[in-house]
């Protein structure tokens, strides 16, 4: 147990980094229909740690602690999920907690094993800690202790918790200047409106948001005039104010314009696309990753899927198609680097991300302690289209041409679905019980969204849309 890699990590750093992948593999697993009945799963299921339903409840852990459910659901919510996990990791903490263990610290971010578990709203984890004679008042990196981490994830339990044990602790500031109750005054409940304003954000007339020739027809009654995601100019924030007053501090954040300058927004163009990939077939299906879920899936050409929905064809037959299908289909890949290289090479990967960011290159490095890096994600769909409901890592989302809106919901409200997004917004958005409504915001092309680790996220495409994703994880910054 106190063996140590060389960010001076040791093995318990590893369980408790394991929390957000967890989530995400278990989530998936009870959502699976085809692993829940019939046991068995195909390779690429198998080799990313999904495991049959039935055999993973045969487990004692498994059947204690996600009870086995009479039918598969559409719906999962992470409070359901998050309990277990904790008690998986707190399994752990018997075997690979020492008084040196207690005392270590990651080289890079300064992170100890109390940070983590505050990170990851651990009540029992840090009652433990205590127990064992953990120091509260140790601080990270960016000058933060665990009770600030706790806060930043509004993990109120867990600040309460760990405050018993360090009282001074609420009213000492953190490395950027903010306290305890100010970390927790921002939450989703108590957020207000922010206009948007297109004129504010693209004022300085350089930047001509262009349709790359994608299909601009519009689905009207999905649109709307406000946005609850607080909104950033590019043109007069730097990233290094986004990365301390957002992605730090655990806020989402919309920055207008922030890949306008982007060589993708010359170079994605309907025509090069269609050119450069007329012989390239990628999966489909109405949600991202349907093999995942055992949902429909097919492989298409992209110049044939692309013409599915072309603006001749698209508002006479729109309809039809959705009453058929039940949704459209939409692409959402992590094979595009391989698949279309070429197009996948014209976006920023470790230069600037906004238009004065070289201070913060760290944030696009290529290996961290323990980080667990993510494959880019393309996506490209019509309207009403996009991704169903779920979290996972901290992300990023920038959108090159056309139109998206954005529901996202805090972890404490979070949930995952298999049901496809034309669905949620046909029939209303169906919350599980106990959820909240969500923050909504309409994107437009060349804006970039953060979102949170946890937060749960759903898109609809208010135009035909394309653009990139990447997951990149908070432990970016924190281990």
């Amino acid at each position: 147990p106190e063996l140590q890699d060389r960010w001076g990590d040791p093995p318990m750093a590893y369980v408790f980094a394991s929390t957000t992948e967890q989530l995400g593999v278990i989530s998936r697993m009870l959502l699976d229909g085809a692993a829940a009945t019939t046991g068995t799963l195909g390779k690429e299921e198998v080799m990313s740690g999904v495991v049959p339903y039935d055999q993973f409840l045969a487990l004692d852990y498994g059947n204690k602690i996600f009870k086995k459910r009479s039918s598969v659901a559409s719906t999962v919510r992470i409070n359901e999920v998050l309990p277990g996990i904790h008690l998986w990791t707190n399994t752990f903490l018997e075997l690979l907690v020492t008084d040196k263990t207690l005392t270590m610290r990651n080289s890079e971010y300064g992170w100890t094993l109390g940070h983590r578990a505050a990170w990851h709203g651990n009540v029992d984890a840090c009652t433990h800690l205590e127990q064992e004679g953990f120091d509260w008042s140790t601080r990270d990196s960016l000058g933060r202790m665990p009770v600030h981490l706790a806060a930043i994830k509004r993990h109120t339990e867990t600040v309460e918790m760990v405050s018993s044990f360090l009282p001074q602790a609420v009213n000492d500031m953190e490395g950027s200047g903010q306290t305890v109750p100010e970390l927790l005054e921002y939450t989703a409940l108590g957020m207000s409106s922010w206009n948007y304003n297109e004129e504010e954000h693209y004022s300085d007339g350089t930047k001509k948001v262009k349709s790359g020739g994608w299909n601009p027809w519009e689905a009207e009654e999905l649109d709307i005039d406000f946005c609850d995601i607080e909104q950033v100019s590019s043109y007069n924030v730097s990233m290094e104010s986004v990365l301390e007053d957002y992605i730090l501090v655990g806020k989402p954040v919309m920055v207008r314009g922030g890949c306008l300058d982007w060589k993708c927004r010359k170079t994605w163009t309907k025509k090069n696309f269609v050119s450069k990939y007329d012989q390239t077939r990628i999966n489909i299906g109405q949600i991202p990753y349907p093999e995942m879920f055992s949902a429909k899936s097919i492989w298409a050409g992209i110049p044939e899927f692309i013409e599915s929905h072309n603006e001749k064809w698209w508002p006479d037959n729109y309809k039809e198609l959705l009453s058929k299908f039940g949704g459209p289909y939409y692409i959402f890949s992590d094979q595009a680097d391989k698949l279309m290289s070429e197009i996948m090479a014209d976006f920023p990967r470790t230069p600037k991300l906004l238009n004065d960011s070289a201070e913060i290159e760290y944030l696009w490095k290529e290996s961290t302690a323990m980080l667990n890096q993510k494959p880019y994600e393309f996506f490209f769909g019509p309207p009403y289209s996009g991704h169903q409901p779920s979290y996972g890592d901290a992300s990023w989302h920038a959108l090159v041409f056309g139109r998206k809106r954005w529901f996202i919901w805090p972890p404490d409200h979070g949930f995952y679905s298999t049901s496809n997004t034309y669905d949620f917004v046909r029939t209303g958005i169906q919350i599980p019980s106990g959820g909240m409504d969500p923050l909504q915001c309409v994107m437009a092309a060349g804006d970039i969204l953060f979102i949170p680790e946890l937060w749960t996220t759903m898109d609809v495409n208010i135009q035909e849309s394309i653009g990139v994703s990447h997951r990149y994880g908070m432990n970016y910054f924190q281990m």
